[in-house]
């Protein structure tokens, strides 16, 4: 049987922090675009009016708010996941023993597809933008409006469709960089698989400082083999909240620059995989 939230806080207050940021991505992006693609099909069709201008820009101050609560709620929650994790008893022998690496490999992959959903929305979100400021030139047909400021290569809509452009666009250079990364990692792991170890992750502030580029993890394997792996900037995923801990049971997976430090993350929440490179 599951836990619930009583025995095992850490498992559930990270599944809360991890509703919360979906939240915030989801609506943070889909925000702009809804705005735009109203906009377009709008002043397309029967022409932008002052009641349409209302409705779009309530919609899209709604939804930034939302987004911006949630965002909030996921930062409270990520702080108080570090807090848990800091004092609660570490996962026992027998957990670890019992647990699956094969949930971690599906773990793994859930995580590329999450990066392949938010690249699909900002892109749809830079093509949206593109299109509005493409079609929202000052001698275009496509657009009619008769609310003020929204005219055909008027500032206020070409500066709408000009950010959602960039944002989109940064969404998607972001998004397609880690992809990459984590995909690579997938295929790694299928290669390799998993190897049990123990690790003692060191933080940023321990390090000198030419070395606090991420944060660093102390591998060692039951053949007393040791190795040093370093987490990715690129990635928010890393292993600081073990930082108090020495020898914390893992799984390695992957080889070269393309590794995963599967980390048991309570007895609810099962794995927590972490992108690192030598």
């Amino acid at each position: 049987m599951r836990p619930g939230a009583g025995e095992d806080p850490v498992g559930e207050l990270w599944r809360r922090r991890s509703w919360y940021l979906s939240a915030c991505l989801v609506l943070g992006i889909g925000g702009p675009q809804f705005a735009l693609f109203a906009i377009q099909i709008r002043a397309g069709t029967a022409g932008l009016t002052r009641g349409d201008g209302i409705i779009v820009i309530t919609a899209l101050v709604l939804l930034t708010g939302l987004a911006a609560f949630a965002g909030q709620r996921a930062a409270t929650y990520g702080r108080r996941v570090a807090e848990a994790a800091a004092i609660a008893p570490p996962v026992s022998e027998d957990d670890f023993t019992a647990s699956d690496p094969a949930e971690g490999t599906r773990g793994v992959r859930a995580v590329c597809l999450r990066l392949g959903v938010y690249g699909v929305l900002s892109l749809s979100l830079a093509v949206s933008g593109f299109i509005a400021l493409a079609t929202g030139s000052p001698d275009g047909t496509f657009l009619t409006s008769d609310l003020p400021g929204w005219d055909p290569g008027s500032e206020n809509f070409e500066g709408v469709a000009g950010l959602s452009l960039v944002i989109g666009g940064t969404g998607v250079v972001m998004t397609a960089a880690a992809a990459r990364a984590w995909v690579l990692r997938y295929r790694a792991v299928l290669a390799s698989g998993w190897r049990r170890a123990t690790v003692t992750v060191r933080r940023k502030t321990d390090l000198a400082m030419e070395e606090r580029d991420a944060v660093v993890y102390d591998v060692r394997f039951p053949d007393e083999e040791t190795i040093r792996l370093r987490g990715l900037p690129i990635s928010f995923r890393d292993g600081g909240r073990y930082a108090a801990r020495t020898d914390v049971p893992v799984w390695i997976g992957g080889d070269g620059q393309n590794r995963t430090i599967l980390f048991r993350f309570g007895r609810a929440e099962g794995h927590y995989p972490v992108p690192v490179r030598t």
